[in-house]
């Protein structure tokens, strides 16, 4: 019995310093971390319709067709038929009863 123990302490200590070299990261290179927004360039969809623009605090009177004029998300789902598109800025979007 007292083997079958000092045989899984084996086994243990052995997972141990396998997670612990996996783990380890060289010190010649430090992580890059990038904090804050990032900026990026998305590609237009191409569409044969409209593309409308939105914003969680976008003005549901403004007609939403350039970026520097979003409208409500709720405004852009009356207007859009098949074939427009909707591009979303970032944010959380707190609607209801959206069809």
């Amino acid at each position: 019995m007292k083997a079958f123990s000092c045989t899984i302490q084996f086994w243990a200590l052995f997972a141990l310093l396998l997670v612990f070299i996996s783990c380890r990261q060289s010190n010649d290179q430090a992580p890059s971390i990038e904090y804050g927004p990032i900026a990026q360039t998305y590609k237009l969809p191409d569409v044969p319709g409209v593309i409308y623009y939105v914003s969680p605090d976008g003005d549901a009177t403004a007609d939403g067709l350039a970026p520097d004029s979003p409208t409500a998300i709720e405004e852009a789902f009356t207007r859009v038929v098949t074939g427009d598109a909707i591009i979303m800025r970032g944010g959380i979007y707190r609607t209801g009863n959206l069809t």
